[in-house]
């Protein structure tokens, strides 16, 4: 048997997978950028070098078709926060009217007066929420926008953690990326042995 068949097919997958795990490699490493010696060349991971632009285009993404402002505050209105802001209201409202009391005042007074005072503040949330509601989401208007958190998130990781979240996101796309250059090594390998038999 030629030995072509083996050694051709072998060597050009094992190229196919060096050279992709060095491009994945790349991506991330070196962390620091680092100076070829003799040519002068700075060589530095794609994602730490570029980490900053990365950032910005991911958060103007999310901000122009993920998640505007609007989005967030649709989502808000739906949500079921009445009975939330009502009952924190009535136990602020309570606290307050407790520590207003003077000390001669019988504390059973004191606690009814407040009880009744947290009562109606509660019942007056819950009745007008949607006003209150409504004018919280004006108010926050365009503050509502999501993006810059998204880059300040981004920006504050450490190239581990860009890489780790990475990984997370597509490490199997990544270890798909790896063996597919094996297998095409592998058929360009089997090809030049045909050619080579010929």
């Amino acid at each position: 048997m030629d030995t072509a068949w083996l050694t051709l097919p072998v060597t050009g997958g094992l190229i196919g997978w060096v050279t992709n795990r060095l491009a994945l490699w790349a991506l991330f490493r070196p962390v620091h950028p680092w100076r070829v010696p003799v040519v002068g060349w700075t060589v530095q991971g794609l994602l730490p070098r570029r980490q900053a632009d990365l950032a910005r285009a991911l958060a103007e993404a999310v901000e122009r078709d993920l998640l505007t402002a609007a989005d967030v505050r649709d989502h808000l209105r739906r949500l079921p926060l009445d009975r939330a802001a009502a009952d924190a209201v009535a136990q602020m409202a309570r606290e307050a009217v407790l520590a207003r009391m003077p000390a001669w005042l019988p504390r059973s007074w004191s606690t009814q007066l407040a009880d009744r005072v947290a009562q109606a503040a509660g019942l007056e949330v819950r009745r007008r929420f949607p006003e209150l509601a409504e004018g919280l989401l004006a108010a926050a208007g365009e503050g509502l926008r999501l993006g810059s958190v998204v880059e300040r998130k981004l920006l504050e990781l450490d190239p581990a953690g860009v890489e780790a979240l990475v990984v997370r996101l597509a490490g199997r796309e990544l270890r798909f990326v790896e063996w597919s250059g094996a297998v095409l090594g592998f058929l360009v390998g089997l090809l030049q042995a045909l050619l080579v038999s010929l």
